[in-house]
């Protein structure tokens, strides 16, 4: 096996994300944080794709969405504004 730094994988780093919105859980809430417009629309999905709730977003630097005490497990968040859309996946404890 020949093996050198410039030896090609196939395999490309990940891309950087410039949306500008972080998402994080603490205490059963989903936090946004970054700009968001008055018309963004926040989805919650399951893992296998099934949509848990859907909120309106505020024209805020930060909002927060509460979630329901019998959530665990991971889950993604669509952040949509727009043609823009941002998904992240998160966990919750």
């Amino acid at each position: 096996i020949l093996a050198s730094v410039n030896t090609p994988t196939g395999i490309e780093p990940p891309k950087t994300d410039n949306s500008g919105v972080r998402i994080w859980t603490s205490n059963n809430k989903v936090i946004l944080k970054g700009e968001i417009g008055e018309k963004a629309i926040c989805e919650i999905f399951d893992i296998n794709g099934l949509l848990i709730l859907k909120r309106q977003l505020s024209d805020n630097e930060l909002n927060t969405i509460d979630l329901p005490h019998s959530l665990r497990g991971v889950y993604l968040v669509r952040v949509i504004e727009g043609v823009k859309v941002t998904t992240r996946k998160i966990a919750v404890f």
